[in-house]
């Protein structure tokens, strides 16, 4: 970075860019330019209209503006499904656990009624035998 402050410090002290050049609309406008033509840099700058080129540069802008405020749609979409998906999955995480304590009692209930016939089978046997 410090290489390329230091070109363009020596530029500006030659006088190569004249001052009207020297922000970001001229660069991008130079470049474009340039890049795009067989023109030279003289051309270039006998072409230029800053007016025009802040225009172009501020649709570039506005439409960059609306693909950020499309992502971060997406991005609070995208975070709103992942909470849901999160609240679907703690409920599924109690139902399993709601149907383990329902096995749970289950289990405990035909422990309880074996116990009961058993106890009862023994109070019969009890009280069918007879007293001497």
């Amino acid at each position: 970075m410090e290489k390329a402050y230091s070109i363009r410090d020596q530029a500006y002290n030659i006088n190569i860019l004249p001052e009207q050049f020297r922000n970001i609309y001229a660069v991008y406008y130079l470049y474009n330019y340039l890049s795009t033509s067989q023109l030279s840099l003289e051309s270039a700058m006998l072409h230029f209209d800053l007016n025009e080129i802040k225009q172009e540069l501020n649709q570039i802008i506005a439409q960059i503006q609306i693909k950020v405020l499309q992502d971060a749609r997406t991005l609070a979409n995208t975070a709103a499904m992942m909470r849901q998906m999160d609240t679907l999955l703690q409920t599924a995480i109690k139902i399993e656990q709601n149907s383990e304590y329902a096995n749970l009692y289950a289990k405990v209930a035909a422990v309880n009624l074996d116990t009961f016939s058993f106890t009862n089978t023994v109070i019969e046997s009890i009280i069918d035998i007879p007293l001497k």
